[in-house]
């Protein structure tokens, strides 16, 4: 699917802590793999992620080691990179993340 001419994304995040990346095509339903995929997290066991609504960061959370992280987000290419100064300690066993509509808070639940 084209939006603009630009291509429409699927991402994945995966149970060994990477998020997978696809173009996908809509005419024919067919997923390509974004080159440079999959994209390491640098956390242990990420069981949820959020991208904000402007859809430059998302925010993961880590069962294990009870982790937050924020990667940037490149929206017209689909690539994550890791922030500075992240993953962090969080309370114990996130479970969830949610970005607020106005992207100003992000809420964890455990």
């Amino acid at each position: 699917m084209c939006v603009a001419g630009k291509p429409s994304f699927v991402t994945v995040l995966n149970q060994n802590n990477t998020i997978s990346s696809f173009v996908s095509d809509n005419p024919s339903l067919t997923l390509t793999p974004v080159q440079g995929q999959p994209f390491a997290t640098g956390m242990r066991g990420a069981v949820s992620m959020s991208l904000n609504p402007s859809k430059n960061a998302a925010f993961l959370v880590a069962l294990q080691g009870s982790e937050f992280s924020a990667l940037d987000y490149n929206s017209e290419t689909n690539i994550f990179r890791t922030k500075q100064g992240y993953p962090n300690d969080i309370s114990q066993y996130p479970s969830y993340i949610v970005t607020s509509a106005n992207g100003k808070n992000v809420y964890v639940t455990a």
